[in-house]
Formats: structure tokens, C-alpha cells, sequence
């Protein structure tokens, strides 16, 4: 497979020949595992007695977005809604400013106040549950899918909730976190290859295949770490120059999200069977260090510390519901691990103390989820009760090391969510934010 270069088409409100960049932002947890590296390594350390702090004023439903964080530690949120008994304050004006109203499923991109308070909505259709993700200038970048069409969209608003612009429908049947390259490349990866826009909506290019592309990570040079799984088999990473051509591409046997090492190392997961994965390490140049056998299937991302510790989740369904989350040294030596009770579907997040948090689901009849930390050596923390948020995500960490999570308010309707401030038990109470049972 080889990368393809496009002709620039028309979006609304995009210059085709306007190719200005803006970074990633610079804020406590601008995109999916916090930076371009997809560490979900945070350079605050979390709670150490963990209390709530706050809840956001309003709810929705979501089960793969990830929230993000602006300069100021204000949450932005991606809902989505299919059940019309959750579309509360649904004929607000500014809801219907954007989007196609005849689809069933829609997604809410909302942003608050870091006092639970909100600042602005902005309805996007179809339905979305990817990760978005902040410019230096201030532009989130959301996206959209719908399994039934075929077809999704990148989505661009202002800071202020205003609309910039949204892409020409992509056939597309499902499709990962958005990120943002060093020179301010919107890269959207997707099951029939990757899209990279500038940031006034432009396509540049795609790189094609049908192939299921995880979030790339990302090196300081523009490189792009693709995981790459086949529809029929097969797959592994490779390395895309930013004008998207392959710089190389190693054969693994299946690939599932990427993570870089500051040193350059590159971690992946392959599923050889459907009973376990392997955590794979390969150097900057493609060829594998070392693998490491996890035993049970995993999905998630893997997690890099500070100290370069690997942090996965995984778990098995058949014949019964169990999980393990490991920690592996950086030369692929066994650390630690733990059993649990059920499974995790999110990817591990890391303070800089090298404490961990993993979103556990306890038990699924009832439902009941839990965030769980451990220390460095594996043992644990504390544990807090997220109700039965079915959110597969970790939390985000703000500049306050309070924890930014998916949860289920007392009194509301299920499936609704909101987001739950953790932080210490000493932690001052915003006057404005909402607190009622």
C-alpha cells in the first residue's frame, strides 16, 4: 500500500489554498491520551484522597470520547444521543445552528466552565463517539460516523462554539480519535485509511486501505506511528511521512493503537489468537525489540510513565468475565500485574508520580463501574464509584490534579452521564457548580 496525495475539495467556509498551522494545544489534556505520543501520561499528580469536587450542569450519553481540557482546565464533551428521552433542553437555538436533522443519532459537542457551568453547545450529526481534540488557537476538531450511510464528517468550531467548517461526507463505516500533527495537521483516522486536513478544513491528503486505523502517534519530526488491522487478517504498523507517503511498514500479524517512548520506541498490540495479545516494542526504524505475552485479549492503548514503565488493560469474555491490567519494563520484563473481578475496555492513565487509574467494571448485573488507582508498585490506592456510567475512557487530569471522568449523578435517567470532578477531600468547592443528589 502506498499513500495517495488528493486535490484539496471544498468545505464550508475553507480556503483550499490556505494551509496555515496551529499546534496541538498546550493544555492539561488537549486529546486522546493527553499528547501527540498517546502516553496518557500527565505531568500533574492526581488525588491522593479523592472527593467530589463538582459535577457538570448538564447530561448526556456517551461510550468512547474521552474528555478533553482547555487552558484554563475547562472540559470539552462529546455526547451522543439515540434515545429522544435524552435529548434534554433539545430546542435550544444553538443546537440546531449545525447539522442534518433528519438523522436518528446526533452527538452534542459541549464545552463548560471548570465550575461545571456551560459555555456553549453545538449539535453535530450523525452520531459521534471519538475523542476530539484542541489547536493552540483555540479550535476543537470533533468527528462523526453513521454504520447505517456509510458516511461521517470533521467537524471545526471556534473557542467561542462558533462554526469554521465541516468536511464533504466520507465513506466511512467507523473510525478512531482525531490528533493533530507538530506543523497543526488535523489527521482523522478511519476503516478505509487515513485523512489529514489543514486547519481551515482543506484535505491534503489520504492515505488509503481498508484497513481499521488506530490514533497514530506521533513523533517530534511529523513521523506517524499507524497500528493497522485488516478486515481479513493481518496488519501492523508502519511509519507515514507528513506528506503522506510510507516510510516503512513492519508485518506483525495485526496492530492495535501505537504508543512512542520518548526514547523513540514504539509499543503496539497484536491479537494472534482471539484468546490473548502480545505487547510489541519495535524501534524507530520498524524492527521488533521485544514482545511480551499478555495472555488475555487487549484493545486498549497501551500507557508510558515517566520512568518509561508500559501500563495495558485486558480481559476475557468467554467462558467468564475476567480481567488483568499489566505493568512491563521498558527492556519487556514482566513488573507487575493484577487480577480483576470483570474487565476494562479504557486505556490506563498516568499521573507523574507514576500513580495509575484504570476504569473497572465491577460488575455488569447491575451494572457498576469503578475508578481504581495504584501506586507504582501495583498496589492499591483508593477505588470511587462512578455509578453505571458505561464510559470506555479514562479520566483526564487538570492542572489542579483533579480527575475528569464520565459518571452517573444520582437521580438521573439512565444511560445519562455527567462530568465528575475528583480531587482531594481538601479541595475547595466551586460556589457555582451543582452538587444535589
Amino acid at each position: 500500500m502506498t499513500g495517495s496525495r488528493l486535490t484539496a475539495i471544498a468545505f464550508l467556509g475553507a480556503g483550499a489554498a490556505n494551509f496555515c498551522f496551529a499546534q496541538l494545544a498546550d493544555t492539561p489534556w488537549p486529546k486522546f491520551q493527553h499528547d501527540l505520543r498517546n502516553s496518557g501520561c500527565s505531568p500533574y499528580v492526581g488525588p491522593e484522597h479523592p472527593a467530589v469536587v463538582g459535577w457538570s450542569s448538564f447530561a448526556g450519553q456517551t461510550l468512547g470520547a474521552q474528555i478533553i481540557l482547555g487552558s484554563e482546565g475547562d472540559p470539552y464533551v462529546f455526547w451522543g444521543f439515540t434515545d429522544t428521552e435524552m435529548r434534554i433542553e433539545d430546542a435550544r437555538p444553538e443546537y440546531f445552528g449545525w447539522g442534518d436533522d433528519d438523522y436518528p443519532s446526533f452527538s452534542r459537542l459541549e464545552r463548560f466552565r471548570a465550575d461545571g457551568s456551560r459555555l456553549w453547545g453545538r449539535r453535530i450529526s450523525p452520531w459521534g463517539t471519538s475523542t476530539p481534540c484542541l489547536d493552540q488557537d483555540g479550535r476543537v476538531f470533533a468527528a462523526s460516523d453513521d454504520s447505517i450511510y456509510y458516511e461521517g464528517r470533521v467537524y471545526a468550531c471556534s473557542a467561542q462554539g462558533r462554526p469554521l467548517w465541516r468536511s464533504d461526507y466520507l465513506d466511512i463505516v467507523q473510525y478512531t480519535h482525531l490528533t493533530i500533527g507538530p506543523d497543526g495537521v488535523v489527521y482523522h483516522p478511519t476503516d478505509i485509511g487515513l485523512f489529514a486536513f489543514s486547519k481551515d478544513g482543506a484535505l491534503l491528503w489520504r492515505y488509503s486501505g481498508y484497513f481499521q486505523f488506530q490514533c497514530p502517534s506521533i513523533g517530534s519530526d511529523g513521523t506517524l506511528y499507524l497500528a493497522r488491522h485488516g478486515i481479513f487478517g493481518g496488519g501492523g504498523v508502519e511509519a507515514v511521512n507528513p506528506d503522506g507517503s510510507r516510510r516503512w511498514y513492519t508485518e506483525l500479524g495485526g496492530g492495535n493503537g501505537t504508543t512512542l517512548a520518548e526514547d523513540g520506541t514504539i509499543y503496539t498490540l497484536r491479537s494472534p489468537t482471539n484468546f490473548r495479545s502480545d505487547l510489541i516494542a519495535l524501534n524507530p526504524d520498524g524492527n521488533p525489540r521485544w514482545q511480551h505475552a499478555l495472555e488475555l485479549i487487549s484493545n486498549a492503548h497501551p500507557a508510558v510513565g515517566r520512568d518509561g514503565t508500559i501500563y495495558i488493560v485486558s480481559r476475557q469474555t468467554t467462558p467468564d468475565e475476567w480481567g488483568v491490567m499489566w505493568a512491563v519494563n521498558p527492556d519487556g520484563t514482566r513488573r507487575w500485574s493484577l487480577d480483576f473481578q470483570t474487565g476494562s475496555f479504557a486505556p490506563v492513565v498516568v499521573d507523574a508520580a507514576s500513580n495509575t487509574y484504570v476504569v473497572h467494571y465491577e460488575s455488569y448485573d447491575p451494572v457498576k463501574t469503578m475508578l481504581i488507582s495504584y501506586n507504582p508498585e501495583g498496589q492499591e490506592r483508593w477505588r470511587f464509584d462512578l455509578g453505571v456510567a458505561l464510559a470506555a475512557t479514562g479520566p483526564a487530569i487538570n492542572a489542579q490534579g483533579q480527575l475528569l471522568i464520565y459518571a452517573q449523578k444520582e437521580g438521573d435517567p439512565e444511560p445519562a452521564m455527567r462530568v465528575l470532578t475528583i480531587g482531594d477531600a481538601s479541595d475547595p468547592v466551586p460556589s457555582a457548580i451543582d452538587l444535589g443528589g
